[in-house]
C-alpha cells in the first residue's frame, strides 16, 4: 500500500528552517540535538510522520530527523535526511507499505 500525504508551511517558515538547514554548524543557543521545530503529517490509516529540524554542534550542521509512528503512536521507522532544505519528499518503508510525505510552501492566501 502506497499512501501519500502533504506538509504546506509558510513561505518564512521554511526559508528560516532552510536557512538554518544550510549552516556549517549548530546555533549556539540551542543544545546539540535539540529540536528547533517539528512538522506533523497524518495518513489515513492513523499513522503520523514527524519532520524534525534538529540542532547540530560546532563540528556538524543541523539536521532532518523524520520518524513515522503507528496509530498508538510507536515510533515504527525512521531517517535522518541528508539535506540542506526542509521542502522535498519523505519516503518512509514498513513492511509492505510506502508512506509519503511532500513539504512544500504554502500558497498566499
Amino acid at each position: 500500500m502506497k499512501s501519500e500525504t502533504k506538509i504546506s508551511i509558510e513561505s518564512s517558515v521554511l526559508q528560516e528552517m532552510n536557512r538554518i538547514l544550510s549552516l556549517d554548524k549548530g546555533l549556539e543557543d540551542t543544545k546539540n540535538g535539540n529540536t528547533i521545530q517539528t512538522f506533523y503529517a497524518d495518513f489515513e490509516d492513523g499513522t503520523q510522520a514527524d519532520i524534525k529540524v534538529c540542532n547540530g554542534s560546532e563540528d556538524s550542521s543541523p539536521w532532518i530527523d523524520a520518524v513515522l509512528f503507528d496509530e498508538d503512536g510507536n515510533e515504527i521507522t525512521c531517517f535522518i535526511a541528508d539535506s540542506e532544505t526542509l521542502d522535498g519528499e519523505y519516503i518512509f518503508f514498513y513492511g509492505d507499505d510506502e508512506y509519503v510525505v511532500e513539504v512544500n510552501e504554502a500558497l498566499p492566501g
